[in-house]
């Protein structure tokens, strides 16, 4: 039988004023395999904060305590990033 192999992806929804060091829903559509997580970091650095997916949608994170910008990433387990967004905390 024909196997069809497809590229994972997710997307990533923020609503909330984004206040330094505040907790925020991230609501997001991805795969929610196990060890999946959110996470938010500096642009090009390793994540500050994260929640696991299994946590539920949304999931809540903690913002970082710097005004800044960032990004919102999703991982698949481990560190493969599959979706990124800029994410502007206290601005």
């Amino acid at each position: 039988q024909p196997l069809r192999v497809t590229a994972v992806s997710a997307t990533m929804t923020v609503t909330g004023n984004l206040v330094p060091g505040a907790d925020e829903q991230i609501a997001w559509d991805g795969p929610g395999y196990q060890g999946d997580f959110i996470g938010i970091g500096l642009p090009g650095e390793r994540y500050q904060t994260y929640a696991y997916t299994n946590r539920g949608n949304p999931v809540t994170i903690a913002l970082p305590d710097q005004t800044g910008s960032y990004e919102l990433r999703y991982y698949l387990s481990e560190d493969t990033v599959i979706a990124t967004q800029p994410l502007m905390v206290g601005k």
